[in-house]
Order: structure tokens, then C-alpha cells, then sequence
């Protein structure tokens, strides 16, 4: 009784996972789409194992976020230009990763598998046949799952539809006499910034822009920002066939002016540094969670320091220790003079997290660093940070 008792409890839980792998998925794979002009086409998708159907991890390409969400027997295509372009999973808790690195070259099609097994988040390069093969058994992603406009959600070009036998008709010919009209689904975008030697980014995508850039429908993030005048960030949204010529005039930046100092010399106040504690005393009740977290904000990768102040920021907030580590970090690097985007997202994060714990024992360094902090966003995240605190 007891044998069949857990052989039924074991076939809920399988049921369970396997129906909530295959929730809000698209039309199933059939053959690989076109491969556009001068780019490569690389498929990723995720295979059927075991009862981790309810864990549904992100996907990032050279460490940016392109979909959100993918479910057990899920894929999708992304169109690449030639380059290399390294998958790994978003973090949700402490999982151990292996990361793939795919060397697009422009014609190509390549396919990416994720293994979500119990602990291990694991990415390799396919075989072609037996990937297709099996993707015959997978569905493409819900649109919304999609963070990068070159994922391509256009059903395949089909060669099997044959010819009709019908005699054609008078408007027929007509039509076939007429040249066939090319569908477009890029769009061009034109910044006229002012000043003129403003540098123009677009967050969202790894090519740098450049006037008349060539776009895929859809939404991108611009950046204009120059010395001395205040940035300007807008999300803009290009359809099929669109020509966008938009314009930015930055505002000057007010000069500071040196308040008069009325009192005394020797009654002044030095400016008051955070003092940085050398060591810091972990609990003995510490869980391994934690202790992993902690190693990860003592890393010197910038990767790993981001990734462990997120974890502070969404499920350790109330730990003190953890806050305290996280704190050390950031007085470390907040002078580091750098325009490396991983570890100024890294000292943004660490921000980030000393302010969800609403500790004012904090509130000295996030002052510092919102005065001292040598790159313009880290600056912006302490202020910002010290007004949640």
C-alpha cells in the first residue's frame, strides 16, 4: 500500500511540472526560418527533463537580458550579426551554471540547448539534425517573454505549396506583370543632438549607433548624454518601413556655486568620511545560502558582485551581516575610475541594496558615494538610494 501510495504521489508531481512547462507557448517548429542578409540565425531551446517544468529561468546573451521566460519545450530564434555571443541563464537563486559561446558567422543557423536540471542551469552547442529533430516537438515563446527586438516571430517560408492548376484570370496576369513589392520590416533612426558632439547609445542592443542606423521594428532605449549638460534617456517605438529622425537638445548643467563660509575656521566641520570596518563578524547562524552570497559580494568579478547584491535586494534585506558585506564592497570600488557597464551596474546594485534595508547606519556611505563616486550613474544611484533609505 505504501509503494503504490508514493508511485501516485510521484505521478502527480510529474503531471504537475509537465503541464506548467508547456503553459503560454506559440505555434510549434516545423523548419528553420530564413537567415537574413549578412547575419546568422541561432536557435535556443529548451529539451524535457525530469520534474523541473516549473522552473522557467531567463535567458542573457553577453550577459543582456533577451527573453524573460523560458518554459520547459520552449525555443526561439534571434538574428545576429557575425560575432560571438555567450548564453547564460538569468540567476534565480544559487544554481550552477555552464555557459556556451557560439561563433556566428553570417548564413549560418546554429542551435543552443538549456538543461534545467535539479541545481545545474546548463547550455551547449547542438547538433543540428538531432536538434531539429527533437525541436519538432517544441513550441516557439509567447511574444511577451521577448527582450530583444531581434527575436523573430515570422513563421517559416514554406517550399512544399504546390502550384495551382486553375487558368490564371485577366486580373491575375495583371497582377503577375506587376513587379513584386519587397515587405519591409526594418526601420532607419536619425538623432540630431544638440550639443552636436553629444555621444547617442542605444541601451537596448549591441551594435553602436551610428546616423541612419538600420533597425528591426520594435522598441529600443536612447541615451544622450554629453559633459557638463544633463542626460536625456527615452524609450522610443520604430515600425516596419519607418524613417525616424529625432531631435535632442540637452540642457546645460547649472555651475555650482562655492557657498561663503561665514564662521570661523576652526569652527568648521571637516567633511565626515564613512569609516570602513576591516573585518566584519559573520553569525554563527548562517546559512550556506548566505555564505555563498557573501563570497560573492567579496569577489573581485564584477559579475559576481552584482549578482550577489541582487540577491541582497530581493530576498536577504533584513540581514544585517549581508547589508554590512555588501556595504564594504561598494566603499571599495566607489572611486575606481572605470567605464567598464558590469561593474558600474555592480556599484548601481550595491546602492540598490543598502537602501531596501532601511538601515540608517548606511546612510553616511550612500552620501559619499552620491558626492565622490567616480562614474555619473553610480552617483545617480546613491542619491537616489539615500532618498529610499
Amino acid at each position: 500500500m505504501r509503494k503504490i501510495t508514493l508511485l501516485l504521489l510521484s505521478l502527480l508531481i510529474l503531471s504537475t511540472s509537465l503541464l506548467s512547462g508547456c503553459a503560454k507557448l506559440g505555434p510549434k517548429f516545423t523548419e528553420p526560418v530564413v537567415v537574413p542578409d549578412q547575419q546568422a540565425i541561432i536557435y535556443v531551446y529548451r529539451p524535457r527533463w525530469g520534474t523541473t517544468g516549473d522552473e522557467m529561468p531567463g535567458i542573457k546573451m553577453n550577459d543582456t537580458l533577451i527573453a524573460n521566460t523560458l518554459p520547459q519545450l520552449g525555443y526561439f530564434p534571434i538574428a545576429v550579426t557575425p560575432g560571438q555571443y555567450t548564453f547564460t541563464p538569468k540567476l534565480f537563486a544559487i544554481y550552477k551554471t555552464t555557459p556556451v559561446t557560439v561563433d556566428a558567422k553570417a548564413g549560418q543557423v546554429y542551435y543552443v540547448e538549456l538543461q534545467v536540471q535539479i541545481g545545474h542551469l546548463q547550455f551547449a552547442l547542438a547538433d543540428p539534425d538531432k536538434a531539429k529533430a527533437y525541436m519538432t516537438t517544441c513550441y516557439r515563446i509567447d511574444p511577451k517573454f521577448a527582450e530583444d527586438s531581434r527575436i523573430i516571430f515570422d513563421d517559416p517560408i514554406s517550399q512544399s505549396t504546390p502550384p495551382t492548376t486553375q487558368p490564371p484570370t485577366a486580373e491575375k496576369q495583371a497582377e503577375e506583370v506587376q513587379p513584386a513589392k519587397a515587405v519591409v520590416k526594418t526601420a532607419q533612426l536619425y538623432v540630431n543632438a544638440t550639443p552636436s558632439d553629444a555621444r547617442i547609445r542605444i541601451m537596448n542592443i549591441v551594435p553602436k549607433f551610428q546616423q541612419g542606423i538600420t533597425l528591426n521594428s520594435g522598441r529600443y532605449h536612447i541615451d544622450v548624454s554629453a559633459p557638463a549638460y544633463d542626460s536625456h534617456a527615452e524609450w522610443i517605438t520604430l515600425k516596419a518601413g519607418e524613417v525616424r529622425n529625432m531631435a535632442v537638445a540637452l540642457k546645460a548643467q547649472k555651475p555650482k556655486v562655492a557657498a561663503v563660509e561665514t564662521v570661523k575656521p576652526a569652527a568648521a566641520k571637516a567633511a565626515v568620511e564613512p569609516v570602513r570596518v576591516k573585518t566584519i563578524k559573520a553569525p554563527s547562524n548562517l546559512s550556506g545560502e548566505q555564505k555563498n552570497i557573501a563570497k560573492l559580494l567579496q569577489s573581485n568579478s564584477a559579475i559576481d558582485v552584482r549578482n550577489g547584491a541582487k540577491n541582497v535586494y530581493y530576498h536577504h534585506a533584513t540581514s544585517t551581516y549581508l547589508a554590512q558585506v555588501a556595504e564594504q564592497s561598494l566603499l571599495r570600488d566607489y572611486r575606481k575610475e572605470t567605464s567598464d557597464r558590469n561593474e558600474i551596474d555592480a556599484l548601481a546594485w550595491l546602492c540598490k541594496a543598502l537602501a531596501q534595508t532601511h538601515d540608517q547606519q548606511f546612510k553616511n556611505t550612500l552620501s559619499t558615494v552620491s558626492d565622490s563616486a567616480y562614474h555619473r550613474k553610480v552617483r545617480s544611484y546613491a542619491a537616489k538610494s539615500l532618498s529610499q533609505l
